[in-house]
């Protein structure tokens, strides 16, 4: 299950994504902040002063269930939960519940079912208008990580399957690639151990995906960038260089079909590799 939570205002400030494994664990995460005279402000109470800040945050899962979702902070907070959208203007719109104390010690609370098919707009602010104060929102659920999180659970790797892992990537179906030891793992959601897609022997330290799902690799050992295709259940085998890139090679990126940036240990600098000519 993905759960995705982004920071929403007039722009975009930020965004944190918590991907939840193995749907029998329970298990939470921490996402800390503080509201400011960055943050912003809007009326709490209908008809009141625009005094009152706060962090509006959507959002989402891909997988139905059931979540708790509490505040942190040394003062009185208040929450509210909204379905679709959130207007500032117009509190009253779209929202579901609101919570003054449920989660003690001053402190709001939601437990209730998270349905995939909505998008929910959680709104973080204070009891008392002018207030600024640093607070944390705890979600808790069906085995939850949390990026930028204090605490978290193994996703992938366990007991010792890779011990050097040099890059690694999560595609759009929450599918983990951890390049690793001379292979490129692959760890599907909910499972710590992985299996190899790929197979090398060359000093490998990092990889890249493209818009169609090729696998570049970047081999430092042999100074070329080796292309796989990825099938249904695994990559090509065999190395196909495509292109001979510089020494020391660390990584790249593929921002298209047509060019590779490579970039170099010990060289500040990205260089641009065409891949639509042969080398």
């Amino acid at each position: 299950m993905l759960l995705s939570l982004f920071l929403v205002s007039p722009t975009v400030v930020t965004s944190i994504t918590t991907s939840s494994l193995a749907p029998s664990t329970i298990v939470s995460s921490t996402y800390s902040s503080a509201w400011t005279t960055n943050s912003q402000k809007f009326a709490r109470i209908s008809g009141g002063v625009a005094n009152y800040y706060y962090e509006a945050i959507r959002v989402i899962v891909n997988t139905s269930g059931n979540y708790n979702i509490t505040s942190s902070s040394n003062i009185d907070t208040y929450g509210y939960l909204y379905a679709s959208s959130f207007y500032p203007s117009n509190i009253s719109l779209n929202l579901i519940p609101q919570d003054d104390g449920s989660g003690g010690n001053l402190q709001f609370k939601f437990t209730r079912f998270v349905d995939s098919s909505v998008v929910y707009i959680l709104v973080a602010t204070t009891y008392s208008g002018g207030v600024m104060a640093p607070f944390s929102i705890i979600v808790s659920g069906p085995s939850i990580w949390l990026s930028g999180a204090s605490t978290g659970t193994t996703v992938g790797g366990a007991n010792g399957q890779i011990g050097f892992p040099t890059d690694v990537s999560v595609d759009n179906y929450g599918t983990i690639y951890a390049l690793s030891g001379g292979g490129l793992y692959r760890f599907y959601p909910g499972s710590t151990w992985g299996t190899i897609v790929i197979s090398f022997y060359a000093t490998t330290f990092g990889f890249k995906f493209d818009s169609v799902g090729n696998a570049y690799i970047a081999d430092y050992g042999s100074n070329v960038i080796s292309k796989y295709t990825v099938n249904g259940t695994s990559c090509g085998t065999g190395m196909a260089s495509v292109r001979a890139a510089s020494s020391k090679l660390a990584s790249m990126a593929v921002p298209n079909l047509q060019e590779i940036l490579e970039a170099v240990k010990g060289k500040a600098r990205l260089k641009s590799l065409d891949l639509t000519t042969s080398h």
